[in-house]
């Protein structure tokens, strides 16, 4: 007769690490065979995006963006490439809280926030109000 297999924890802990090797060898088999169609490390299109829409702007616009593709490639160029330090970037979503036009006035002295937030309530401001308090120093 063979042999008995191990009975109790060890035949669980053996049971429970074959099943951890086999994903493990799925799982990098997946990002061996992948990786050269998935890798975008090369890519530069939201670079070149951004900087050409920067450059284009007027002397101390404001950029209303909606979103993170277009706020996050153009603040990393102002910020830490200093591509067009005088444009203030603007996140619309972010306009909806109260704490992002305290700090935005501090950080932009010129810029009006016209009421608390971005938000169509009594103490909130409109994208028209924003703009007609905005717009005398374009």
């Amino acid at each position: 007769l063979p042999p008995a297999p191990p009975a109790g924890p060890a035949r669980g802990w053996a049971r429970r690490a074959g099943r951890w090797a086999v994903g493990g060898f799925l799982v990098l088999q997946q990002l061996l065979h992948n990786y050269g169609t998935q890798d975008l490390s090369g890519t530069r299109a939201l670079e070149q995006l951004s900087r050409t829409a920067l450059e284009a702007l007027p002397p101390n616009a404001i950029v209303l963006c909606s979103g993170d593709i277009q706020f996050n490639p153009s603040m990393y160029l102002t910020v830490c490439e200093g591509v067009r330090p005088d444009v203030r970037l603007m996140s619309l979503q972010l306009m909806s809280y109260r704490w992002y036009g305290l700090n935005s006035s501090v950080k932009w002295p010129g810029v009006v926030f016209p009421g608390r937030s971005h938000w169509p309530d009594a103490q909130g401001y409109s994208l028209q109000k924003f703009f007609q308090s905005n717009i005398y120093d374009r």
